[in-house]
């Protein structure tokens, strides 16, 4: 969304993304106040099949092994992710319900691996994801 707001085309990807994927942080993230929360080859949940191309004067975050931007800021105070930070079990569960077993095997897996990658890593995911949206609101307080 961000990429597209700051008038930069997205496309498809040409491979679908979904479930919990490695990600490699640049080195620009150790510094980063939100995006260093996370070491290399950390797991988030994707579920996509579009890209972009990093905007002129972002600044590259993190990349993957499927689709290689996965992660930027741009400016002092927006990010742009690809995958979903936001979801945790219930939501997770609740995309699997509305996708129906045909649906999530069109994206190449099944509900019962999807299940087995989230009772595997959603407790790191979902930490994670805390500690960043915690950071976030710190960023905010300080600017506003």
């Amino acid at each position: 969304m961000l990429a597209r707001a700051l008038d930069h085309p997205v496309y498809s990807a040409g491979v679908r993304e979904i479930g919990f994927n490695a990600l490699h942080p640049t080195p620009e993230a150790s510094e980063d106040p939100l995006m260093s929360v996370f070491s290399d080859g950390d797991v988030v949940f994707h579920w996509h099949e579009d890209t972009f191309d990093l905007p002129e004067d972002a600044t590259l975050l993190a990349t993957g092994d499927l689709v290689r931007t996965q992660a930027f800021r741009y400016g002092d105070a927006a990010w742009g992710t690809q995958f979903h930070l936001e979801v945790d079990r219930a939501e997770i569960d609740l995309w699997l319900k509305t996708a129906g077993d045909d649906g999530v095997r069109a994206w190449g897996k099944t509900r019962e691996e999807l299940e087995a990658e989230t009772d595997r890593f959603i407790d790191g995911h979902e930490e994670r994801a805390r500690a960043l949206f915690r950071r976030f609101w710190d960023v905010v307080r300080s600017t506003a």
